[in-house]
């Protein structure tokens, strides 16, 4: 199951659901405040896009008011073959997880590092 499936299925069970890519007429760097300031409006919440951990790695070097995550998925198997640019993009996202997973892990988070979808 990828990311934006496991997202779609998730996100009637929280008051707010947002994708980083629904933000991506934003420049790139804009990205991060922009969904930080739609989070922090909402108690409950489901964050997905290839941008999530920026927006995490953001929200806890820069602010004081990180509420922390329950769960956080961490889907790395490709469903389909990357492109250089991919293995770009999943290089520089392993970097960002590396920052926040020892928040993550001090806060208590539960960490899903992979998602099996049913095939029934």
């Amino acid at each position: 199951m990828g990311k934006s499936t496991l997202h779609r299925s998730m996100a009637l069970d929280y008051k707010c659901a947002v994708g980083t890519d629904d933000f991506m007429r934003l420049p790139w760097e804009a990205v991060p405040n922009a969904v930080i300031r739609v989070l922090s409006e909402h108690d409950s919440w489901l964050l997905e896009g290839v941008q999530a951990l920026r927006v995490l790695r953001r929200w806890i070097r820069d602010r004081d008011d990180f509420p922390g995550v329950d769960v956080c998925y961490y889907l790395t198997t490709p469903l389909a073959e990357r492109t250089p640019r991919h293995w770009s993009m999943a290089k520089a996202i392993e970097k960002h997880w590396r920052d926040v997973m020892p928040r993550l892990v001090a806060d208590g988070t539960q960490i899903i590092r992979e998602v099996m979808l049913d095939a029934g």
